[in-house]
């Protein structure tokens, strides 16, 4: 039975042994679990053209085969986005800030959220509610050293640190020390695995929609990177990793919501903008542009 499911078993085997070898464990040999990239991209073009391997398998072995070269700053939550709280602020509003972000962790900083002096657990807040303590937030937090990393850090190597912290969130900072976003090991994880949805996803707009055969609609936090595939393009921005950063690299200004532009065949339209950010885009090819 082995050798009839071998070539079933085997590229399961040899992606598994290299998803947990590169995010630093270990296999269950040395000699089982020495897995190269090579090994995983000759596998990779058997497997494809033998249609050996599904579609969400392939996609996983590319993910991997990237992933000792993407930093944090490309997969980080922006600091924009990133939810967090002020050390003086009363019970209510932190009780109100934990029930409407829905995350188990909040970073806290202290005046600004270049800041931050630690960590609020939901679970501690918890405790403290159901025992009808008063809150002191600053000491709650600041038992919940968190962990800093900077922007060039490569999630492979982020992944282990957190592991060796006990840790499930890293705050990134940038050159000048300021709060550049978050990672969080979930974040890493989707690298490997795609998006992970849970039962407080339900709202969130999906990343990358088909509308029809060119044309697209793009959450402008999307990374150039995961773009190009989707699109076999080749934008770059020396100074920009997702698409609206890309975009506001091209124009010099933020635009407008409505407004549009041409670029390597592509049009590309505004469909929600405030006055500091671009939110989604609609890129089409240009020919079905031009065709309507």
């Amino acid at each position: 039975v082995y050798w009839v499911l071998y070539p079933l078993i085997k590229p399961l085997t040899l992606l598994s042994y290299l998803g947990v070898r590169i995010l630093g464990g270990k296999g269950q040999t040395e000699q089982d679990s020495t897995v190269s990239p090579e090994d995983l991209e000759a596998l990779e073009n058997v497997g494809s053209g033998q249609e050996i391997l599904e579609e969400e398998e392939r996609e996983m072995i590319s993910r991997i085969l990237d992933l000792p070269d993407i930093v944090a700053r490309e997969i980080m939550v922006p600091r924009t986005d990133v939810t967090c709280l002020d050390v003086s602020s009363p019970k209510e509003v932190v009780l109100q800030t934990a029930i409407e972000s829905r995350h188990s962790r909040i970073p806290v900083y202290e005046e600004q959220i270049d800041r931050i002096i630690g960590l609020l657990h939901v679970k501690d807040l918890l405790d403290g509610w159901a025992k009808d303590q008063s809150l002191d937030l600053r000491s709650i937090a600041t038992d919940r050293t968190p962990l800093f990393t900077p922007e060039s850090k490569k999630i492979s190597d982020l992944f282990q640190e957190l592991r060796t912290n006990q840790q499930h969130m890293a705050i990134v900072v940038d050159e000048y020390g300021g709060t550049a976003g978050i990672v969080t090991l979930e974040d890493i994880i989707e690298e490997i695995v795609g998006e992970i949805q849970d039962e407080y996803d339900f709202d969130e707009q999906d990343e990358f929609i088909v509308l029809n055969k060119n044309s697209y609609s793009v959450d402008a936090r999307m990374s150039l990177i995961d773009l190009n595939e989707q699109l076999e393009t080749q934008l770059e921005s020396e100074n920009a990793d997702t698409i609206g950063g890309f975009i506001f690299d091209h124009l010099g200004r933020v635009p407008e919501q409505g407004s549009q532009f041409s670029y390597q065949g592509l049009t590309f339209t505004i469909l929600e903008a405030d006055e500091r950010r671009i939110h989604r885009i609609r890129i089409q090819r240009l020919e079905d542009a031009v065709g309507k």
